[in-house]
């Protein structure tokens, strides 16, 4: 009796406690507030199995030179004779949710903005009273399109939602709000994950055979559970934009 694995049966083996995980913390994120969507982001686990899956199902065919090298063309057409940076940008756009980080982001913004407006109309009605208020606003300014470049740079994505949580708690508005707004907002923790060398390029083969399918899949796989650890940061990143919501809120809410 053969001692070979089957590789379906490798792979669930490998998946089950480090692949698809609907259940973990670290992929669970409230969108528009601590009252708003929950929802559970972890596509980038189930981009690493499907492919996983794929290859595997693939072997159990026992295929053929020919069949390998039209696998090697269908399944890696897009990744190899690329460096890890153009198959990070690749996985990225391919499985996330742009409507989590993107739209919480842009909403974000706006809040900011219609807090901006209020402020100006309430200071401007109290001075038209004759009347004065101990205000301070501190300044603000980022970089055009930057809601679209933070999908694929954590350490920027850390850089601006912190200077956004400067601003919020550098706010002295209390004078203009019927209920004063206590407290600070903690900063987003820095994303820490090694970085694979994205310059790196998956080289083509002259001839695939399952082996050499597999060598490819190992070394897509590195760029990819990078990409799962940038997801997860993600989704960290936008529970904590929930506190700065909260705040906005409250601010709109009191003005």
């Amino acid at each position: 009796m053969s001692s070979e694995i089957c590789p379906v049966v490798k792979v669930i083996r490998e998946i089950r406690g480090a692949g698809y995980s609907d259940e973990s913390d670290d992929n669970v994120i409230i969108v528009g507030g601590s009252e708003g969507l929950i929802a559970v982001s972890d596509n980038v686990s189930f981009y690493i199995m499907s492919r996983k899956m794929e290859l595997a199902r693939f072997e159990l065919t026992r295929p053929t030179p020919a069949a390998c090298q039209a696998k090697y063309k269908s399944m890696f057409r897009g990744v190899v004779g690329h460096d890890n940076y153009h198959n990070y940008v690749r996985i990225i756009d391919k499985v996330f949710n742009r409507d989590h980080m993107y739209k919480q982001f842009s909403r974000l913004m706006e809040l900011i903005d219609d807090i901006e407006e209020l402020i100006v109309a309430k200071v401007g009605t109290l001075a038209r009273a004759g009347k004065s208020a101990n205000v301070t606003l501190p300044t603000i300014a980022l970089p055009e399109h930057i809601d679209s470049v933070i999908m694929y740079n954590p350490a920027l994505l850390c850089i601006v939602v912190n200077q956004i949580i400067k601003y919020i708690n550098s706010m002295k508005i209390n004078s203009l709000l019927k209920t004063p707004v206590t407290g600070q907002i903690d900063p987003v923790p820095k994303f820490d994950a090694e970085e694979p060398d994205m310059k790196i390029v998956i080289q083509p083969v002259a001839s695939a055979d399952a082996a050499a399918l597999g060598d490819l899949l190992e070394q897509e796989m590195i760029v990819a559970n990078y990409v799962k650890l940038v997801e997860q940061y993600h989704c960290l990143v936008i529970n904590h934009i929930n506190k700065v919501y909260d705040v906005c809120y409250k601010i709109i809410g009191s003005i």
